[in-house]
């Protein structure tokens, strides 16, 4: 059996071995390769994005809770009410507990769900008792945790120009805070069949972001975290997704959805039906720009990423100086009057 194969491979490596030793067969086999190579890379992102199909229902037992950090606002709160929807129990994490508590009102009315919730600071890491959290989940049937949390700038901004507090700030909410959280969760998770982590990553993480390091390195992290836990934890059915979202609406940009910049349940949507992949940009129109960087030249992207954020600074801070602007006018003219 070995010989045929060794014969069988060599009847297939021969003509191109010939070809390749030709300066021009060699720059047609090089082509075609690279060619292949995109051509693969472009089906299987078809089939990612239009055609796989995760109702969750791998993850859902009778009594099942999911946990959902950072839910009261944008993409934390579009899963909360998307697994809501699905029918798990919602156990919620953030730092407001009047928010926490109308949203545990809203979604046991609108989905006929039980939630409970944990209210704490994910800025003051020390005063964050994991311990009691993981305490409160026994007894119940976690097959879901969903790792949002984040904090970030308001806009592009150069290093030299963030302050000390939101660089530490943004290292302990979107790194350690998903860490601990995690440690304390994979017992609970363990003790099911099937379970699932999502940790939600950043499209800066895998394209030059400057204007945005330090942002964009703990959102790095978030990637590889999910990618080796994802090995660890794979014997114990837990599968682990890291969803890497580009621009989505929220009360920072306060746009309306569209193609580029979907709705906050339309991510949640296609990042719950990416679980069971190791990473994922999930929404479709932000699969987009990565399937381009697979061809692009590293100083293109990087030139066009440069001036995409440059230009994005500028615009916010003029639009920041004009009411200063406005007023300083408006003052000038009470005072003529």
């Amino acid at each position: 059996m070995a010989q045929r194969i060794t014969s069988l491979l060599g009847s297939v490596w021969e003509p191109i071995s010939k070809s390749v030793t030709k300066p021009n067969s060699l720059f047609a086999f090089l082509g075609a390769a690279v060619a292949l190579k995109f051509a693969y890379k472009t089906l299987k992102w078809g089939y990612i994005n239009f055609l796989r199909r995760n109702d969750m229902s791998k993850y859902k037992k009778k009594d099942a809770w999911a946990i959902v950090t950072g839910s009261t606002e944008g993409i934390g709160k579009a899963f909360a009410e998307e697994l809501g929807k699905l029918g798990f129990n919602l156990f919620l994490v953030s730092r407001s507990r009047e928010k926490l508590q109308n949203q545990q009102s809203q979604l046991e009315a609108a989905h006929h769900v039980r939630c409970q919730f944990y209210a704490c600071d994910a800025t003051k890491l020390d005063d964050v008792p994991f311990t009691k959290i993981s305490d409160r989940l026994a007894g119940l049937e976690v097959t879901v945790l969903v790792n949002n949390v984040g904090i970030v700038h308001d806009i592009p901004t150069p290093l030299t120009e963030i302050t000390p507090d939101l660089i530490a700030d943004m290292i302990h909410v979107n790194t350690l805070f998903p860490v601990k959280l995690t440690q304390a969760v994979v017992p609970h998770l363990k003790k099911n069949k099937a379970s699932c982590i999502i940790n939600v990553s950043s499209f800066t993480a895998i394209a030059p972001s400057p204007y945005y390091s330090v942002y964009a390195a703990t959102k790095a992290f978030n990637i590889t975290f999910s990618r080796c836990t994802a090995l660890e934890l794979k014997e114990f059915g837990i599968d682990v997704l890291a969803a890497v979202p580009a621009q989505v609406v929220s009360q920072l940009n306060k746009v309306e959805p569209s193609l580029m910049i979907p709705a906050a349940s339309t991510f949640a949507k296609s990042a719950l039906n990416k679980v069971g992949l190791r990473q994922s940009t999930a929404y479709w129109f932000h699969a987009m720009p990565e399937l381009l960087m697979a061809v692009m030249p590293e100083s293109t992207l990087e030139d066009v990423s440069l001036n995409f954020y440059k230009t994005i600074r500028e615009h916010e801070l003029a639009n920041q100086e004009e009411p200063v602007q406005q007023s300083k006018e408006k003052t000038e003219r009470k005072k003529s009057s």
